[in-house]
């Protein structure tokens, strides 16, 4: 039987059976012999934050707990969501151990850590703030996992006395061994540091000039973060809002210009030369060239005058 079942699985990985006959016709294999069963996927990458072993309510749960916390990170979609399958969870994360699953959900729960909760009589599995503290990679699949009734459940973690809260030691980054270099969590000093007002900022300019920027996008928060605290110098936003307002009047009426217009232009290095411009009281009123000749009519003085 054993060797049989040798030469099943060698046929099927090579899409036919060595006595399939001429035809080589495909063998589709039962699910407990190629492994793949229904609804199984594959398992993610996640990271981890050092500060994971030092969590107080997480060492109140057993250690199986926590080593079923981090395989669940694993199991669960994009929104950290999962079906709430015990036997399952225990042949994926923690195979070889001896331990009740759902006691170890239950202490996991009893702490805030996961939110366990049924929709139309299917039970499915939510950890809690893992959004929050993810970088979701562009091809992860979207959730198929509805979310609970935010009406009879809250995901919200207060922060306790001691100033941590469950996942504020995790720091999840799916499918890279890289930590997320955005991620408040990697430098304890950047929960002082102010907000950046990012949405208000690309509004201000989308209504400038009529265009449709986005204010979520990686590049352009970058380019105003990174002139938010250029020099050691903290701006505002009525610094960017001046950048604007200046170049929308020197380059708003130039059709070579207008296209200038954009967050990697003006937030660029260039930013505190566009921020200390003072534009011609014409500028945006009339053409170029005619605000070229008022500046020169400006500096002009009487032959007389510049003698003395």
């Amino acid at each position: 039987m054993l060797s049989f079942l040798r030469r099943v699985k060698s046929g099927y990985k090579k899409r036919r059976l060595p006595c399939a006959g001429k035809s080589g016709n495909p063998i589709h294999l039962p699910p407990f012999l190629t492994g793949n069963f229904r609804g199984r996927k594959k398992l993610r990458a996640r990271n981890i934050k050092p500060g994971f072993f030092k969590n107080e309510d997480l060492a109140e749960c057993d250690p199986l707990a926590r080593i079923l916390f981090t395989g669940l990170w694993c199991m669960a979609d994009r929104e950290g969501r999962m079906e709430n399958r015990p036997k399952r969870i225990k042949a994926e994360v923690l195979p070889y151990d001896n331990c009740n699953i759902e006691k170890l959900l239950k202490q996991l729960s009893d702490k805030k850590f996961i939110l366990i909760y049924s929709i139309n009589n299917e039970n499915y599995i939510e950890i809690l703030n893992f959004r929050k503290h993810q970088n979701c990679h562009i091809k992860e699949a979207e959730s198929t996992i509805p979310a609970p009734d935010k009406h009879h459940t809250s995901t919200v973690q207060e922060q306790d006395e001691h100033g941590s809260r469950p996942s504020d030691s995790l720091l999840l980054n799916p499918e890279s061994p890289i930590l997320n270099p955005e991620s408040p969590l990697l430098n304890a000093d950047n929960a002082a540091k102010p907000q950046i007002p990012y949405k208000e900022i690309i509004e201000y300019l989308n209504l400038k000039t009529g265009k449709n920027f986005d204010h979520q996008s990686k590049e352009t928060r970058a380019k105003i973060r990174a002139r938010w605290g250029i020099n050691g110098k903290q701006r505002t936003i009525e610094d960017f809002k001046r950048v604007i307002d200046n170049k929308c009047a020197s380059w708003g009426s130039d059709p070579k210009m207008v296209d200038y217009l954009r967050p990697d232009t003006l937030f660029g290095t260039k930013f505190e030369g566009y921020l200390n411009e003072q534009p011609h009281r014409l500028k945006g009123i009339v053409s170029d060239k005619t605000v070229k000749t008022a500046e020169m009519l400006d500096k002009w003085e009487p032959p007389n005058e510049r003698q003395n």
